[in-house]
């Protein structure tokens, strides 16, 4: 078996023949061998079924890799050829016919040739809805406005499966539990391809009516165990809820059980309900399992009763992670071969309160040590720390988010859905925390940073995430040191974002929203992160009140000697990963930011810790951290006395990888970055920085070129050890192009391919860039 092929004939109009002809696809029962670095897949499974017979053990990366020699079965040909024919009937192409054909190919192969004739495709003219049920076919008439079937809607089941669960979804949240699609029934008569269509609900087998079901007894088994004699349980009355248990004590109180559950004796019952009840309950991350069972009373078959089994999971949880890293290099005329070394820890308490509150506790340090000079043998530090609490429900704080946010959110529609905000505050978690970090480069600077934070994180479905800190206030204190000053002399931006700084944020501070889509049938999947961060804007807003009143030109400063920082800062990344046969991938991320000071900090900046950078093990490889930029900025110390400082307010970078299957533990890539960072306003001690759309002259004559003449490119090879619960990467990485002309072309023509270990840039990490 060498090649499948579908062919799809003329005869028709097909709206989109490229994804109909890849979903024929789909339904091949046999597939040609493939090729796995260049092998042939057979091959490998030959050579491991030699092994084998000689008595020695199997290779396990060629059981991975290896496939049988497939051959040609024409009983899987013609049940291919009747799974396309009903494929294209319930796309709406009625009279579609397939024919196969099996032709040699190559020396020993053969080709299989799937002819397809869709044929007219037959749509939609009119549907009506009816049950014998009357009630029922009142609510039909009702929800009739609303029908996904509309006229020149393609007659297909997707199409009609996607009307159906509208409709039974809806008489879920009234009462009729046990009504599903299974009870549907279509209908119709064409003119042409022009269909008129008739949907009937029908009753349920010995029956002319469905059931119309109340809600009954509660009961929650706190703390079940699988296999438990449930007969044997406890069993108090708390607010109406039936609580099961072999002790009197509590785990969890059972106030904040009760709080997050939206079933009421009595009510009809409401499939809405029952999922916000197993969501919440979730949402506690209190309990493993979450297992909510309706049962019918045998003495009154409309009432159904609700066992809510809640399986604990363990309370705490302890996590340690070490991480290495390299570089090599030129500092200050000095070189230098940094070894680096972090350990972060995390504790977790996940029922502090007993009220299903997260206590978090996190502690983490770093050292570099420079092998380069034995005399300074550690070249920089760090240490971090961050305790969290995080009540299971909103918090109310300050401010009039309430007002300012249902602005933008739905009300609250007639059959019941909420709106955005609305389930934001249903699903959001409060968080309150402070941390502190402490970086020493030791002949350069250091900076302490304490934070102090107030705000919600809420999964407001299951492919969304949304965090936002309210309130937040950060306290940002660097000291530099000589061979630092003597570099900030030159740069003043530089300088000035040195300064003692407090960022705040008292109505807000910062936002990040995550979005990861769902596999789609061809293998891909996309993600989406954006961040938004504010600082000073009420105390913009207070200052110029107050100059206002005053006829004042102050800045209010704290002590009179830190400022308070005042800057809006927007990131966004968007990444796709598409993964194909025998576990290969390639993975695209396109990242973009802009940070920019307003208010008064115009003139000193955006601070250090805040600009945004490019280089590293996570962005453009080929560089370090801070090398790159800004745009086609030409630091003019000497090569050998250049330290990594630079930044910008404005980023645009793409990275692309192909990842290649694994062998044992190890998986290669191939990769390619592309990028650079830039300022926003002509900067006169940086010349040709600023991202400009045209090239010229700026204000002091010097040359200037269009940002894309300043994208800077980079490549290479990685390898990394998959040991299934976390990956180490390493990253070798060439610089391909420069940013600014190096010798007459931006194309760097001094790769040194056989001194591998100086040439490229070394890059060690855990976990994937992307």
């Amino acid at each position: 078996m060498e090649r499948n092929q579908v062919i799809l004939e003329p005869g028709g109009k097909i709206e989109s023949p490229g994804k109909l002809k890849y979903s024929l696809t789909t339904l091949f029962k046999q597939q040609p061998n493939g090729r796995w670095l260049l092998t042939p897949t057979e091959k490998i499974y030959e050579k491991n079924q030699e092994r084998i017979r000689a008595g020695k053990p199997s290779k396990r990366w060629r059981e991975r890799r290896g496939e049988e020699l497939v051959i040609h079965d024409p009983s899987l040909t013609e049940e291919a050829r009747r799974d396309m024919i009903n494929f294209l009937q319930n796309q709406g192409y009625f009279e579609a016919e397939v024919q196969s054909e099996v032709a040699p190919f190559k020396k020993e192969g053969v080709s299989v040739k799937y002819k397809v004739k869709p044929g007219e495709r037959y749509l939609l003219n009119t549907v009506g809805y009816s049950s014998s049920d009357t009630l029922i076919h009142q609510i039909l008439q009702e929800l009739a406005p609303e029908t996904l079937l509309k006229k020149s809607t393609a007659v297909s089941k997707d199409n009609f499966d996607a009307d159906y669960r509208r409709i039974a979804q809806h008489l879920r949240t009234r009462g009729y539990a046990r009504l599903d699609q299974t009870f549907f029934k279509a209908t119709g008569d064409s003119t042409g391809n022009q269909v008129h269509v008739e949907i009937e609900v029908l009753p349920p087998p010995g029956a002319s009516t469905h059931t119309v079901f109340r809600v009954g007894e509660v009961s929650v088994f706190p703390r079940y165990t699988l296999g438990a004699d449930l007969p044997e349980w406890k069993d108090s009355l708390i607010s109406g809820i039936h609580f099961k248990t072999i002790s009197p004590e509590y785990q969890i109180k059972p106030a904040t059980i009760i709080r997050n559950i939206f079933l009421e004796a009595g009510d009809l019952v409401d499939e809405r309900a029952l999922l916000r009840t197993r969501t919440k309950l979730s949402d506690l991350n209190a309990f493993r399992i979450v297992n909510v069972q309706s049962v019918i009373r045998e003495d009154d078959p409309t009432i159904m009763d609700f066992e809510i089994f809640l399986t604990p999971r363990k309370k705490m949880s302890f996590q340690m992670d070490l991480e290495v890293n390299n570089s090599q290099g030129q500092i200050l005329g000095a070189e230098t071969n940094l070894i680096g070394t972090s350990l972060n820890s995390n504790f977790k308490n996940y029922n502090s309160f007993r009220n299903a509150s997260i206590f978090d506790l996190s502690l983490g340090g770093g050292i570099e040590f420079n092998l380069a000079n034995l005399d300074s043998l550690i070249y920089s530090s760090n240490f971090t720390g961050r305790v969290g609490l995080s009540f299971p429900k909103y918090i109310k704080w300050i401010g009039p988010q309430d007002w300012v946010y249902s602005i933008f959110s739905k009300k609250k529609s007639e059959d019941g859905d909420e709106g955005f905000y609305s389930t934001f505050r249903e699903r959001a978690r409060t968080n309150i925390s402070t941390g502190y970090e402490y970086v020493n480069i030791f002949n350069f600077y250091d900076f302490h940073r304490a934070e102090l934070e107030w705000g919600y994180e809420s999964q407001i479905n299951r492919n969304s995430n949304l965090r936002i800190t309210q309130t937040g206030f950060t306290f940002f204190l660097p000291e530099t040191r000589p061979n630092f000053d003597s570099i900030a002399l030159e740069n003043p931006y530089l300088q000035r974002s040195f300064d003692r700084q407090l960022f705040t944020g008292l109505l807000f501070r910062n936002a990040t929203y995550s979005f990861n889509a769902p596999p789609n049938p061809f293998g891909g999947s996309w993600g989406f992160l954006g961040e938004l961060d504010v600082s000073g804007f009420e105390m913009f807003l207070a200052n110029k009140l107050y100059n206002d009143l005053g006829n004042n030109t102050d800045t209010i400063r704290v002590f009179d000697r830190i400022d308070f920082s005042q800057f809006i800062k927007l990131q966004a990344f968007a990444n796709y990963t598409r993964k194909f046969k025998l576990e290969s991938a390639i993975a695209f991320r396109l990242n973009m930011g802009v940070v920019r000071p307003f208010g008064y900090s115009k003139e000193s900046g955006v601070p250090f810790v805040e600009q945004l950078t490019a280089g590293g093990p996570n962005s453009m490889r080929g560089w370090r951290i801070r090398e790159l930029g800004p745009g086609g900025y030409i630091d003019p110390s000497d090569e050998d006395t250049r330290v990594f400082v630079q930044s910008g307010e404005f980023k645009m970078e793409a990275n692309f990888e192909y990842r290649t299957p694994n062998i044992w533990y190890l998986e290669g890539a191939l990769f390619a970055d592309v990028g650079n960072v830039w300022t926003l306003t002509d900067d006169e001690e940086r010349p040709n920085s600023q991202f400009r759309f045209q090239g010229g002259f700026d204000g002091d004559n010097n040359p200037v070129t269009p940002f894309y003449e300043q994208l800077a490119i980079a490549s290479g090879i990685g390898i990394r050890l998959d040991v299934s619960f976390f990956i180490v990467r390493w990253d070798i990485a060439l610089k391909v192009r420069s940013p600014y002309e190096v010798d007459g072309s931006y194309w760097f023509p001094n790769i040194k391919p056989f001194n591998f270990w100086q040439t490229p840039n070394h890059n060690i990490a855990i976990a994937y860039p992307f």
